[in-house]
Parts: structure tokens; sequence; C-alpha cells
């Protein structure tokens, strides 16, 4: 799983998100990353 979220953090950093995954799952992703990144700091 932390594999996977690592993989949405390169493809949000490269922008690919804004072609690829509808807006919906977008506000999703945001939030896990969010998660995750409370976590790492």
């Amino acid at each position: 799983m932390v594999a996977k979220m690592i993989i949405f953090t390169i493809k949000l950093n490269s922008r690919e998100w804004q072609l690829t995954l509808p807006s919906r799952d977008l506000s999703a992703i945001l939030f896990i990353i969010d998660k995750i990144k409370e976590r790492l700091m």
C-alpha cells in the first residue's frame, strides 16, 4: 500500500493526475498524501 501511495505522489509531482485521474478521486488521493506527510514529519 505504501508503495502505491509513493507512486501516486510521484504522479502528482509530475502533474499526470490532471489528465489521468477523475476529479472526484483527486481529492481522496490528496487527502491520503496529506496523511502520509503527517506521518513522515
